[in-house]
């Protein structure tokens, strides 16, 4: 399954066909030319949980003119073409850029882990406990906050990231890991403590495993 960060998710299948399982699923006109900080929006993190086989994909929409995160729960009767979704989380300010919602994965607690950038605007959002922005959350697969977060009021299982796009679980110590995008340096790794504090804006290597001192601006992650 892949996204395409224009609106839609493909399925490739192991006979190398490939179907649209979903289409239109922005409901604006993403900016065209890939510009630094441009042309990222969209549709962007995707996952799978393993039980059920829903697809949980991550994008940004317009509500009264302002762009906002979310993320949408897909379900399908074959695996090639979706029936139904519904949304799982919604109404976290965005901007029509980068450092927006990215990527989505399923820990081995069996729960929804979303990656959020810190909306360019104002990066002391990353610090802020109300603020959804700059952090990593964490939610039950219905949407629900867990009663075991480091807050159970609140989905926040980590904060002080900037741009942390990729996300990936590592068997041998059942951790999560993120690539986190840095200013002008300090792209970093960092492996998520629930409760940690990554340090943007101050610091970009606060709590890191690793670090570019020259951008990189690392993506993906496995």
């Amino acid at each position: 399954y892949v996204t395409e960060i224009y609106g839609k998710v493909k399925v490739v299948t192991n006979d190398l066909q490939v179907y649209t399982f979903t289409d239109k699923l922005l409901n604006y006109e993403p900016s065209k030319p890939f510009l630094p900080g441009m042309g990222e929006s969209g549709v962007t993190g995707i996952c799978i949980e393993p039980k059920s086989g829903d697809i949980f994909i991550s994008l940004i929409y317009i509500d009264n003119n302002k762009m906002k995160n979310k993320v949408l729960r897909l379900q399908s009767q074959n695996g090639l073409k979706m029936d139904s979704s519904r949304t799982i989380i919604d109404n976290i300010p965005s901007v029509h850029a980068a450092h927006q919602v990215q990527a989505v994965s399923i820990g081995f607690d069996d729960k929804l882990y979303i990656n959020i950038g810190d909306g360019m605007g104002d990066p002391k959002v990353a610090q802020d406990d109300l603020d959804l922005r700059g952090k990593i959350l964490r939610l039950n697969l219905d949407g629900s906050i867990p009663s075991d977060n480091p807050n159970p009021k609140s989905p926040v299982y980590a904060k002080g990231l900037r741009n942390p796009f990729g996300a990936f679980w590592r068997n041998s110590d059942k951790r999560l890991y993120v690539t986190d995008n840095g200013p002008n340096s300090d792209d970093r790794i960092a492996k998520i403590i629930p409760g940690n504090n990554y340090g943007w804006p101050k610091t970009m290597r606060q709590n890191s495993i690793f670090w570019w001192n020259f951008t990189q601006a690392p993506t993906a992650l496995t």
